[in-house]
């Protein structure tokens, strides 16, 4: 079974779903169990601390609501990869008010000691370009503005982040020239982008929109690889 299949089989796991064989109160345990599940994955990858325990309830809160259990697979996925809670919230805050709050907290936070001043203007985004050349110009231009913005929050919080997000959003495979996307980040940044557009009543190809975030999640990284090798002296990992 695909990534996708099993994301789709968590869709409405709400105990309303018709032909629902579980009651009310399997569903309450079953909905504790993911929370508990999701908290054991940040201790045994060593983030408990201050910000990423917030962060992590966040991330609980926002599964916790029956709609949105269907992510829980690769938001599991993820965090077992150590990608940066901050990046997990930056790719929810496109359907999460609470993330993009959290998110935008984090951007205008002032930088630490160790971190790599933010001295870098990323050329325009090839996938925006895409965008614009197949139906995503249909959107209206609210939705249009909102991926705009939601991509240029990823490639900020790379930025802010280099050396983890490099770690773990990507990885070079042994003798490859190039970094490569991972499948986890990439399935889910898809999935959050389909759910925006399906709560505009918007539909695009999945495939497409696979496509895009591929092209958008390259342009990060070699962007963020660019950031670094523009450093005269480079910090200590963030």
């Amino acid at each position: 079974m695909s990534d996708v299949e099993n994301l789709e089989s968590f869709n409405g796991g709400g105990p309303a779903r018709e032909g629902h064989e579980q009651s009310f109160e399997q569903f309450q345990e079953e909905q504790r169990k993911t929370q508990q599940a999701l908290a054991q994955l940040w201790k045994e990858e060593g983030k408990v601390k201050a910000q990423d325990d917030k962060l992590a309830k966040i991330i609980v809160r926002f599964l916790n609501d029956p709609a949105n259990t269907h992510l829980f697979l690769l938001i599991a996925r993820v965090v077992a990869q150590n990608v940066p809670s901050e990046f997990i919230i930056a790719i929810l805050s496109l359907i999460d008010e609470g993330a993009q709050v959290e998110i935008q907290n984090f951007l205008a936070a002032p930088a630490e000691k160790n971190e790599a001043k933010l001295e870098f203007s990323p050329p325009p985004s090839q996938a925006l370009a895409l965008r614009s050349s197949t139906n995503f110009s249909a959107l209206p231009a609210e939705d249009k503005v909102r991926i705009d913005q939601w991509i240029q929050k990823l490639q900020l919080v790379a930025l802010k982040m280099p050396y983890r997000v490099l770690d773990t959003v990507a990885f070079k495979p042994r003798g490859a020239a190039e970094r490569q996307i991972s499948p986890a980040v990439w399935q889910f940044a898809s999935i959050v982008l389909r759910d925006f557009l399906n709560k505009r009543h918007a539909t695009i190809d999945f495939a497409l929109l696979q496509d895009f975030i591929q092209l958008a999640l390259v342009e990060i990284i070699k962007n963020t690889e660019t950031f670094l090798a523009q450093q005269k002296t480079l910090p200590n990992k963030s």
